[in-house]
């Protein structure tokens, strides 16, 4: 027979343990690619970028993990092993602060698999329409079997 004291001590154990777990584990939750890219599916996303002065990113994506480029060129680029929606990332392109505003996103799969993967998530996507609000979708050339998904504002 279970003694109720002990029942009533294990519910006081759980309102105060549960609650400290679910801290605990929104402290230590990171933003997620789909989080930091959000806008990339009508080429709006916003303020992410890398500051040309302190070389510092703005994304929070970027500041949580730490995340220094692995290489710089026309954009600072980030080698990752993530997901965008399931989509295998492998890359992740940022502009400077500035003008432009080129984000790009390199996946392990196919553009065949990346359209398809991405119009179930956004109904209303559409690819390759040069037209400053549709992301560009081309197979990687360097990287056969891969895609490049990025916006640029300012291609026409």
């Amino acid at each position: 027979m279970l003694n109720l004291k002990f029942l009533t001590s294990v519910q006081k154990m759980k309102t105060v343990i549960w609650p400290a777990v679910f801290l605990i584990m929104g402290a230590n939750a990171q933003t997620t690619l789909e989080e930091q890219l959000r806008g990339i599916e009508n080429c709006s996303i916003k303020n992410i970028f890398l500051d040309p002065v302190n070389h510092r990113p703005s994304g929070e994506y970027f500041l949580e993990r730490k995340l220094e480029p692995c290489h710089i060129g026309e954009a600072a680029y980030y080698c990752v092993n993530d997901t965008f929606y399931r989509l295998h990332v492998s890359q992740i392109a940022i502009p400077y602060i500035g003008p432009f505003s080129v984000h790009v996103i390199y996946i392990k799969e196919g553009p065949d698999v990346v359209e398809s993967v991405l119009m179930n998530h956004f109904k209303s996507i559409e690819f390759n329409q040069n037209n400053n609000a549709s992301p560009i979708l081309i197979a990687d050339p360097k990287q056969p079997g891969s895609s490049i998904l990025y916006c640029d504002e300012h291609s026409e």
